[in-house]
């Protein structure tokens, strides 16, 4: 049995008192939390054995710690968690028990609906077999010529009369018995998501203390339990575009846990310390080196890499690389570390709860508010044709607040409600970051890539191939717009692979930086258009292999 459980068949003790010490304040880490209960107890003199109900079954044992503040005569001698396995049907939540009252309700009226559509149905076979013998009493009459044409016709006119009607009535009992089977389905499905083990794990604390003198004192209790989480997100809404932007960011945390123990009204912190990295080294690893022969022929492979930045900094605006950065000849792929818990900085952060609230013990997310602030925003439209044909409106502004933002998911919300949600990185107070807004409606986009004739040298062992990027861009709207369009061209990293730009037949005569990027600024005139082109050409030597 582990430490601090109760056998199953143990009652409490008798002379337990049972007293009130609620949670009061939760400080959540990245996979745990350390809760705090306080309470006033009233204590006789002498030696008493205290409980606390209702608490959580998976508190860690060695991290539980009772004190009496300011002890004046009163000390905590001892403090164990107890744990109990019931079986009780009554202890199901109150939205279970009205989930199976309506499934029970619903299921009579199937049945009663699946009775009587099987009576009509009955009686439309009798109708059936009705209007047989109906038509061959006729042919009898017929055949000894007695025609009554009036009364066969309204005999046959009310058996089909009652057969239309029990048609009727069968497709509407058909239609509300599929009706039910959904129902029925949909509440079955949701019982299931709620039906908690027949078999409920219950604890409770027990403290022995002693007093010198009866009195009221002030019990704090604290411990750790797992199961509890919490991760930033952030919603962010633009005010204003333009010129005078502005954006307003709300930080919030959104918050987990399925402790067993409900948080109600507590005051919460939130802490992005990872206690569960520890303070081990880790271990080296020997590093196997291999050679091998060189091969006569050159494999090249082009890579994505990204171009790897600090921030946009606290001064003037600057612009970063789209995501997919650069495109380089040889190597492999660099990717970007992206960290499965909370990303701090590498300093250790604890944010408070804008307010008080309350957290369920269901597992269900719930997102509490930290702060939130305004800044001015710079927007602009810009445009990334490689990554997505569109012109998407892009804002940067300053972390004026005075936290970081965390890395995390964002809302983006704008005057029409939210446009899309995307991820920001760690950024420090002061610093600039950038946020897309979507797509411009007004602007449409069309990228095209034209391969040009490959040319080979006469006397030599070099092949050039070039093509064309041409970006047609519209403006249907009745505003001007300028558009800041970014393309860019492979970066060459051997001698074997030359690439460049051709200049007289780029827009602009524009020629790409160090990173292979190049910029536009294209202005629209109202229901106006405009062309950018880019031709690059690639020589590679016969040795070359893989391009």
């Amino acid at each position: 049995m582990a430490l601090g459980e109760a056998d199953p068949r143990e009652a409490a003790p008798a002379d337990a008192t049972v007293v009130s010490a609620p949670v009061v304040e939760v400080r959540i880490l990245e996979d745990r939390a350390h809760v705090t209960r306080r309470g006033k107890v009233t204590l006789p003199a002498g030696h008493s054995r205290l409980r606390i109900e209702d608490t959580s079954p998976v508190i860690v044992d060695k991290t539980l710690v009772a004190r009496i503040a300011a002890p004046g005569g009163a000390r905590v001698h001892d403090a164990r968690v107890r744990r109990q396995r019931r079986i009780r049907i009554e202890d199901r939540p109150e939205e279970i028990r009205a989930l199976d009252k309506r499934i029970e309700t619903e299921a009579d009226k199937h049945a009663e609906l699946s009775a009587r559509r099987a009576v009509a149905f009955k009686e439309l076979e009798s109708i059936g077999h009705f209007a047989g013998l109906a038509l061959s009493e006729m042919a009898e009459d017929a055949s000894f010529a007695r025609f009554e044409p009036r009364e066969w016709g309204t005999r046959l006119d009310t058996l089909a009369e009652s057969a239309r009607r029990l048609r009727d009535d069968i497709a509407a009992r058909d239609l509300e018995i599929s009706r039910l089977n959904e129902s029925l389905k949909r509440l079955r499905a949701r019982r299931a998501a709620l039906e908690e083990p027949s078999a409920v794990a219950t604890a409770w604390i027990e403290l022995d203390v002693s007093a010198t003198a009866a009195g009221e004192h002030e019990l704090h209790v604290s411990y750790l339990v797992p199961s509890a989480c919490w991760r930033p997100y952030h919603r962010a809404r633009l005010l204003h575009a333009g010129k005078d932007g502005r954006v307003a960011i709300e930080c919030e945390a959104c918050v987990w846990q399925s402790t067993g123990e409900a948080w109600t009204d507590v005051a919460l912190t939130f802490s992005t310390e990872r206690a569960s990295l520890g303070v081990e080294p880790p271990t080296l690893r020997t590093d196997l080196l291999l050679a091998r022969k060189k091969s006569a022929a050159l494999v090249v492979q082009a890579r994505e890499e990204q171009i790897e930045v600090a921030g946009l900094g606290a001064g003037e605006m600057t612009t970063d690389a789209p995501e997919g950065g650069a495109t380089t000849a040889a190597g492999a792929v660099k990717q970007t570390a992206r960290l499965a818990g909370i990303d701090d900085g590498g300093e250790t952060l604890l944010l408070r709860a804008a307010h008080r609230a309350t957290i369920p013990p269901d597992g269900r997310p719930l997102r509490v508010p930290i702060y939130a602030f305004e800044s001015p925003a710079e927007t602009d439209l810009v445009l990334f044709g490689e990554l997505v044909p569109a012109v998407l409106l892009r804002s940067v502004q300053t972390n004026s607040g005075s936290q970081p933002l965390l890395a995390g998911p964002i809302d983006l919300v704008r005057d029409s409600g939210l446009v899309g949600r995307t991820q920001v990185l760690y950024v420090a107070p002061g610093e600039k970051f950038e946020l897309g807004w979507g797509p411009e409606s007004a602007l449409r986009v069309q990228r095209t890539i034209e391969p040009l004739k490959d040319e080979e040298t006469l006397l030599g062992n070099w092949t050039t191939s070039a093509h064309d990027v041409k970006v047609r861009l519209s403006n249907l709207g009745e505003e001007a717009r300028i558009v800041r369009v970014r393309e860019r061209v492979p970066v060459s990293e051997i001698e074997k692979v030359q690439i460049h730009t051709n200049r007289d037949h780029t827009t602009d005569k524009k020629a790409p930086d160090e990173h292979g990027l190049l910029e536009w600024e294209v202005r629209l005139a109202p229901l106006g258009h405009a062309t950018v082109q880019l031709r690059c050409a690639i020589k590679k030597h016969s040795d070359v292999v893989g391009l």
